[in-house]
């Protein structure tokens, strides 16, 4: 019968145990139980690709809202992710600041909604800067919300669900439509305190304030449009499809066009001796070709003429873009 384990061989199990791994197998050739450390409070429901394609369309819809939310304002304010990470839905609301005000966004087909968290000292400056104030340093004077201060708030979070709709176009394919906003005592309805969430979080920038705005994305809210989350990069796959894409994109651009006879450099004491009837001449014959030019951009050379009544030019050699 074998006698109890000595001190020494106790104290390595334990320690080894406290590290997360398994110890050596003893004497008599038994395996010793591997001990698997698990951290319930990072699940990865969602994938490295996931978390990268919405990172990337956080980033875009921080561009366009600082935009929007400037001109709302009439002051500079920007936007900027500067965290990503998965939690529980329960650590997630836990990891919100202790004053906020959230807002509930339906996904289109159902599903569970994303929320939108900002902290109160940012919506409250918001709130006054629309109602006429002009807070000198960002801090607006903290206060209870009022009726009229919610329905401003949701005025803004409305603002933010369309600019947020624009980021995801190509991934959900619908409407997005804000449905209640609350402050964070509502939030515990939304999901389950279990349930794998991705947490956005932006810095804004305001009148020389810095907060927070986040946006919390339950895995359920995005699971059937995980496989258009996980579709390659059109870039990366098909090269050729890419580029057909960026030129349909372009191609209705509006771009000014413009013909120069001839171009010479003088200098400023000259330019400002000129008088009317002065003469200066150029560094082109008479009749000679003109340069056509696609804003500075030269694109080619043209003969001067008419076409009818109007002035015009006749392209006698295009330039290959470089």
């Amino acid at each position: 019968m074998s006698g109890p384990a000595n001190a020494e061989r106790i104290a390595e199990i334990v320690a080894a145990a406290r590290e997360g791994r398994a110890p050596e197998d003893d004497a008599r050739g038994h395996r010793a139980p591997k001990v698997r450390r698990v951290d319930w409070q990072r699940p990865n429901k969602f994938s490295a690709e996931h978390v990268r394609r919405l990172r990337r369309a956080h980033m875009s819809f921080c561009q366009t809202a600082g935009t929007r939310m400037s001109a709302e304002l009439r002051l500079p304010l920007e936007m900027e992710v500067i965290d990503t990470t998965q939690l529980t839905w329960g650590a997630a609301q836990a990891s919100l600041p202790g004053a906020g005000i959230s807002a509930a966004i339906d996904m289109p087909d159902g599903g569970l909604p994303v929320l939108f968290t900002a902290e109160l000292p940012l919506m409250t400056s918001m709130i006054e800067r629309h109602l006429g104030g002009s807070p000198a340093d960002g801090r607006a004077r903290e206060r209870k919300l009022t009726d009229v201060d919610l329905r401003i708030a949701r005025h803004v979070f409305t603002s933010l669900t369309s600019q947020l709709g624009h980021a995801w176009a190509e991934v959900v394919h619908g409407p997005l439509e804000l449905s209640s906003v609350d402050l964070h005592p509502g939030l515990s309805h939304v999901a389950p305190a279990s349930e794998p969430t991705l947490v956005l979080t932006s810095e804004v920038r305001l009148a020389g304030a810095s907060h927070t705005l986040s946006l919390l994305i339950p895995w359920r809210a995005m699971e059937r449009f995980s496989d258009r989350l996980s579709a390659p990069d059109l870039l990366l796959e098909d090269p050729e499809a890419a580029a057909r894409a960026m030129h349909g994109a372009m191609a209705e651009v509006a771009v000014e066009v413009r013909v120069e006879a001839g171009s010479f450099e003088l200098p400023l004491e000259q330019v400002l001796s000129l008088r009317p009837g002065d003469v200066i001449p150029l560094d082109q014959a008479p009749g000679g070709a003109v340069r056509l030019l696609a804003d500075d951009v030269e694109v080619g050379f043209a003969r001067p003429g008419r076409s009818g009544t109007r002035r015009a030019v006749q392209i006698i050699r295009a330039e290959e873009p470089a």
